[in-house]
């Protein structure tokens, strides 16, 4: 595609936005004329705008396009696409100056602003340029053109060996040959201290020479070895203690990969060895039906090295036993050893291959001999001490980490499959969708069909996904092999905060909304009201069912009066068991326990089927699991395979508050205690101080401390038993308003700054901690902003400070939006909606008639005035800071074309809370920023039982 075609439709894109729905059909007849392709092209964008999809250009040109046959890239020009993948597509092109076919890697434009593919894609191509080998796809540049960014490689034709391997093994003097140029490839690499960590039959191509090119190092490190890794692909380990990333693919990683270890070239030799074997043997070396049992296998098992045949040289099988050494330290050390083994064995005459074979097969029996004599040792002491019955057979507790894009953090419900092969998660971001992890993959990925989406839950079967649509109106499935979302039923009106799903293996559908329980068929019709009694009469919220084995029983959480509680309650009758006190909602797993959330600690708990009654003690799972941003929502789930998926409390989510100009160049930072952290950050009206959130790691409190800029010293301003929260400076600096939870109720609170300690309470507002969230003080000190998340869906008020303080609504519509800003003027009120389906944000006058309109374009959040209430800056998910420039006149006004400010992304945007501020002249910004390298986001526990048996 052209770029003057791009523009061409895009252009017309959004012109046809602007036409009433209704006359949109005749507009683009009118408008494309005979050119029916282009008609369809905008259409195709249209509805995938409608249907929930993102307003940017490159997100709609990566889901709806890809490049077509003529598209220039510099010198090369597109002719046909030849592969796809996570990390874009690669495409056959031509190279106009020089006349040769090359092939090209396009990071989609969707992928710009993802700076963890971006930071992989250029660091391959680092990569490539430090390798200049034979058996290595060459590198011939990095284009970029139109907003298109791709990597030009040396177009490889032939099979990879994963096809060649499709026919059967492959002959032991073909695999030699093949095994002797990859060792060659790795150790060129390994001496530039180059570790591929992803080497598989897949990334390796045979031409039809039969020379062998090694491809794929999307995934390589340059100096691997030295320590951890520190780059955010999702797929590196980040540290030598607890679990780590996945790295390559599961079939080939070594077990210290599989542990989540540092890793050095020696796991490329451990992979070696996997495709050398399954060269040879026509399988894999260590096959597994579940990624679990596949790495059990890697972690304890040994090949099965009777399946290589008879052929094979004695020379080899030692090589192959060395390189498939469960310890680094025993392993073969350096590839160039199994080269110069290949070469000597390919070049020794057939008699002498196998003359080491009565010496092996001797040194067989004396090992067997060794053994079974240490067995019945280990018998004997067991049996003389009286321990038998205690012996157990570990299959292995494995931890993965997965870590999903900043952008999109996991937040919104977390569900495993029957199966226990695919995990299902809600993400927010500039949009709400389902995003899919599976354990055969390496990073998770948005499932086409859920924008708009959250709080997923599976079928019986696994063959369907359930989720609710974010505005809270309707109950859908999807297949999650793709397809469009279906509509199950429509939704009761009320807050989405309490809605959630369990489906039954007959077909029904119990779920929440409107703090009330229903029931429904999974084929879609009326919900019908499941009445239960679970809080003595007294009235409660109740949300997060869970079906038990016999289907007719289930599990929910209540929120009354006087805290939360789970319940079982049946379809039969109305009739409940209260199961425990908890904030948070629990969760079967087999065999027959509930996992539930103590603090934040995910315990487990035997529970009796029969009785419903919770047996034993609780065992701790794991520390440290985060609330979901829902009413009682905990971010785990287990299936009955025994794989457990858990979000950890503030994952990844490390930072440092960072000043940074304009231009994004660092200007110091704000000191912080080792190990804790300030959000919210909020800058008083002089500059000079900086309000912000700490919380208190003995109490778990939070608190309002303030940072004084120039003498770096921080003085705690609130201090009572609570949760202190989201502070905003007055006009004139002297007072703040915050958000508590004080006395068991929630309201907004007044207290000056380095005066009384008394503190005034302006309003009780309805809700619960964190669903009130004030965001600004009107300079005329007339009006408090606040967001209120519950039980109404988001909306935006304004509190008046004079008169009888009666919260009065500022917008009257039914979509959310919250972070409301005040102009200078008072004239105005910026804030972010979800209307088009993505957080975009407008600007409007405040509680008067005049215009409204949308200024930022492609997501945007928490905006700020600067300049006077000339300029309005917001964050733009990912992309970083943007800004637009505002012409205002009477009771409209016009807005630019944002641009791109020079600050970096901004770390922990999830909700209304801020976690940046700027000054009023819009020349500073104070950013949290990463400090290191982020956690995982979410953590797949394999065989989670094991922790039950410590």
């Amino acid at each position: 595609m052209t770029p003057e075609r791009w523009r061409q439709i895009t252009e017309l894109f959004h012109a046809a936005r602007e036409q009433d729905p209704m006359r949109r059909e005749a507009f683009l007849a009118g408008a494309c004329r005979e050119d029916a392709t282009l008609r369809r092209e905008v259409e195709a964008m249209l509805t995938g705008h409608d249907h929930g999809g993102p307003l940017d250009e490159a997100s709609l040109f990566t889901s709806v396009f890809r490049l077509e046959p003529g598209f220039a890239l510099g010198p090369y020009r597109i002719e046909r696409l030849i592969g796809a993948g996570g990390m874009g597509e690669v495409y056959r092109a031509r190279d106009t100056t020089l006349g040769r076919d090359v092939a090209v890697k396009i990071l989609p434009r969707g992928f710009t602003s993802d700076h963890e593919r971006l930071a992989r894609f250029e660091r391959e191509a680092r990569v490539l340029a430090a390798l200049n080998h034979p058996h290595i796809a060459t590198i011939y540049g990095l284009e970029e053109a139109d907003g298109v960014r791709g990597l030009v490689l040396e177009l490889v034709e032939g099979q990879t060996v994963a096809e060649r391997l499709h026919a059967g093994p492959l002959t032991v003097s073909e695999s030699l040959t093949i095994a002797r140029q990859i060792a060659d490839a790795l150790e060129a690499a390994h001496e530039k201290g180059i570790v591929h960590r992803d080497l598989k039959p897949a990334n390796i191509k045979i031409t039809p020479e039969g020379v062998v090119k090694v491809l794929d190092f999307g995934l390589a490190t340059a100096g691997a070895g030295l320590g951890p890794d520190r780059c955010k692909s999702p797929t590196l380990t980040v540290g030598r203690t607890g679990p780590g990333f996945i790295l390559g693919t599961v079939a080939y990683m070594s077990p210290e990969q599989a542990r989540g270890r540092v890793v050095d070239k020696r796991a490329d030799i451990w992979a070696f060895g996997c495709v050398m074997y399954e060269m040879l043997a026509g399988r894999g070396a260590f096959p597994g039906e579940t990624m679990s049992d596949t790495i059990v296998a890697i972690l304890q098992h040994e090949p099965q090295w009777s399946a290589l045949p008879a052929q094979v040289p004695d020379a080899i099988q030692r090589l192959l036993k060395r390189c498939l050494k469960k310890d680094p330290a025993d392993r073969l050390h350096d590839v160039a050893d199994a080269r110069i083994e290949i070469v000597e064995t390919q070049s020794a005459p057939p008699s002498d291959r196998h003359l080491a074979a009565p010496l092996e097969r001797r040194e067989r029996v004396l090992w067997m001999a060794f053994a079974l004599m240490a067995l019945a040792t280990t018998v004997a002491v067991w049996l003389l001490a009286g321990h038998w019955n205690r012996v157990t057979t570990s299959t292995g507790l494995v931890e993965l980490g997965v870590r999903f894009p900043e952008t999109v953090p996991p937040a919104y419900g977390v569900a495993v499959s029957p199966d226990g092969r695919r995990v299902a998660v809600g993400t927010a971001g500039a949009r709400f969708q389902i995003w899919l992890y599976s354990l055969d993959s390496t990073e998770p990925r948005p499932l086409p069909g859920t924008e708009g989406g959250m709080l997923p839950f599976w079928s019986h079967d696994g063959s369907s996904i359930g989720f609710f649509t974010a505005d809270g109106k309707q109950l859908k499935r999807i297949d999650p092999a793709g397809g469009p979302a279906v509509l199950i039923c429509e939704v009761t009106a009320g807050t989405w905060l309490s809605q959630a799903g369990t489906w039954s293996a007959d077909g029904v559908i119990v779920f929440a909304s409107a703090s009330e329980l229903f029931r429904v068929s999974a084929s879609g019709g009326t919900p019908v009201p499941i009445v239960v009694s679970d809080q003595a009469g007294e009235p409660s919220r109740r949300s997060m069912p869970q079906f038990l084995p016999d289907n007719r029983h289930f599990i929910y959480h209540a929120i009354g009066p006087h805290g939360g509680s789970v319940h079982a309650a049946s379809l039969d009758s109305g009739q409940t068991k209260r199961l425990l006190d908890s904030d948070f909602a629990a969760a079967y797993a087999a065999p027959n326990y509930l996992l539930f959330v103590r603090g934040t600690a995910l315990m487990a708990q035997a529970l009796n089927p029969k009785t419903l009654d919770l047996d034993g003690q609780a065992v701790l799972i794991a520390p440290n699991v985060a609330p979901g941003f829902l009413n009682g929502l905990a971010l785990f789930s287990a299936s009955n395979t025994g794989v457990l998926a858990f979000v950890k409390t503030r994952a990844g989510t490390a930072g440092q508050l960072t000043w940074v100009d304009r231009a994004g160049k660092p200007l110091g930072l704000i000191p912080q205690p080792p190990g804790e952290e300030y959000l919210n950050p909020a800058i008083s009206p002089n500059g000079e101080l900086v309000a912000v959130n700490r919380m208190d790691p003995q109490t778990g409190n939070w608190d309002i401390w303030i940072v004084d800029i120039t003498r770096g010293v921080s003085t705690r301003f609130t201090s009572e038993p609570a949760r202190d929260s989201d502070p905003v400076w007055s006009p004139d600096g002297r007072e703040i308003v915050f958000a508590s939870d004080r006395g068991g109720e929630f309201g907004l609170y007044r207290k000056a700054v380095g005066g009384s300690e008394s503190e005034e309470l302006l309003a009780r507002i309805e809700g619960h901690v964190g669903a009130v969230v004030p965001t600004d003080w009107s300079r005329d000190g007339k009006f408090v902003l606040f967001s209120q998340f519950d039980p109404a869906p988001w909306s935006l008020w304004a509190l008046p400070l004079v008169g009888n303080r009666k919260p009065i609504r500022v917008l009257q519509n039914e979509f959310r939006h919250y972070g409301g800003r005040l102009s200078p003027d008072n004239d105005w009120v910026a804030y972010q909606s979800y209307e088009t389906g993505s957080f975009e944000v407008y600007v409007q006058r405040f509680l008067a008639p005049g215009e409204r309109k949308q200024v930022s374009r492609g997501a945007g959040s928490h905006p700020r005035w600067t300049a006077g209430g000339r300029e309005l800056v917001y964050d733009s998910f990912g992309r970083g800071l943007e800004s637009v420039d505002l012409n205002f006149s009477g009771s409209g006004f016009r807005a630019s074309v944002p641009k791109t400010l020079g600050a970096p992304p901004i770390l922990g945007l999830i909700d209304a809370r801020s976690a940046y501020d700027v000054t009023r002249d819009g020349q500073r910004f104070l950013l949290r920023q990463p400090t290191g390298p982020p956690g995982s986001a979410m953590t797949v526990m394999l065989n989670w039982t094991e922790r039950l048996k410590k």
